[in-house]
């Protein structure tokens, strides 16, 4: 996946179901999506960066971090001037993805983590996750039931996948997380999977308190003791609860769909399914010449809207055959492109230069 590359595949044809609304790596590559629409605050933002937009819809920044013990990243993590870790994923100015990067083409983000040294009551954590928007706005998300969650993690011990908070307004609040096991899993997390950390003694807050105050998911290595635990996390897929079921665990070292179970015929014991997306189900296309837009493999008119990132529709038309639209009116930026007839709703994301 070069820097060049100006057009992002989004979502499938009618024919494939849902993948995890989140994040995963057809749905956008560089971002994960605000759980719930959000009222756009410009003033938040730093009009040279961030590609220059207020992102009310699509949000979301990956973040690497560290706590006790002796932490420590695979490259292309790394620690900036301030000593805070960062992932590289994008260009901040254009949403280009960067090369090298910890998005990999064909399989996720993928983020190697060692964590040694830690001690019962203060362990060594190396984790990631992702604010759902830069400010950290608190969102109620206890609607969406829970998370599900497409993954590999090679290493031997348990991962957790925790949801997070504002410490500052609640600094008495318990972590709330669900396990994740090592192996190539496709798992659905409940929030009755989720349980509380236990450092918090007194806390009485419950999983409803903490789902309606969350501004982040983040995944981490947990470790006690003072020998090192670690691996390398492969993550392709995230959404809320049932989302997942259409697409396959990623593998550590090649696209097998065999899981850990030994299956062939893509079931899982995590109840979770395997099944391999089929593509070439996918029958739409979007090609963009210049300012020209135009949609190949439709069978029958089909309504196209662009979308920028504010959430305006700022141009639409109704396409077939080889009919066109001209973007030449529009400002430079990122843009989203909906298509959607009776058999096609395909979505794909433009950068108009």
């Amino acid at each position: 996946m070069t820097k060049n590359l100006a057009i992002f595949g989004l979502a499938a044809a009618s024919v494939v179901l849902a993948k995890g609304s989140l994040w995963n790596m057809d749905v956008d590559s560089y971002q994960v999506q605000t759980p719930e629409r959000l009222a756009c605050d410009q003033s938040i933002y730093d009009a040279e960066e961030d590609y220059g937009h207020c992102y009310n819809i699509s949000a979301g920044w990956w973040f690497a971090y560290e706590g006790g013990g002796t932490v420590s990243f695979d490259s292309p993590v790394y620690k900036d001037d301030k000593g805070t870790w960062q992932l590289v994923t994008t260009d901040s100015k254009t949403g280009e993805l960067l090369d090298p990067s910890n998005l990999v083409e064909g399989k996720g983000l993928v983020v190697g983590m060692h964590a040694s040294g830690g001690e019962k009551e203060a362990p060594a954590v190396a984790g990631i996750g992702f604010n759902w928007t830069k400010a950290e706005t608190e969102i109620d998300i206890s609607a969406n039931g829970g998370y599900c969650v497409v993954y590999n993690w090679s290493g031997e011990e348990d991962l957790q996948m925790e949801l997070g908070w504002d410490d500052t307004k609640h600094p008495d609040y318990d972590t709330w997380y669900a396990i994740l096991p090592p192996g190539s899993k496709n798992l659905d997390l409940p929030w009755s999977k989720f349980k509380k950390d236990g450092y918090a003694k007194k806390d009485p807050t419950t999983i409803e308190d903490a789902t309606t105050k969350a501004v982040s998911m983040k995944i981490r290595i947990k470790n006690p003791n003072s020998a090192e635990v670690s691996g390398t996390l492969t993550l392709s897929e995230l959404g809320k609860a049932g989302e997942c079921g259409n697409s396959s665990a990623p593998s550590g070292d090649d696209s097998s769909s065999k899981d850990d179970s030994g299956s062939k015929d893509g079931s899982s014991k995590d109840g979770g399914s395997d099944a391999i997306i089929d593509m070439s189900a996918v029958s739409a296309k979007v090609m963009l010449s210049n300012r020209t837009l135009s949609v190949a493999g439709l069978s029958s008119s089909a309504n196209v809207e662009v979308v920028n990132l504010r959430g305006q529709v700022v141009a639409s038309k109704v396409l077939s055959g080889s009919a066109s639209m001209n973007l030449s009116s529009l400002d430079a930026g990122i843009y989203m492109i909906r298509v959607q007839s009776k058999s096609v709703n395909y979505a794909q994301k433009v950068i108009l230069k």
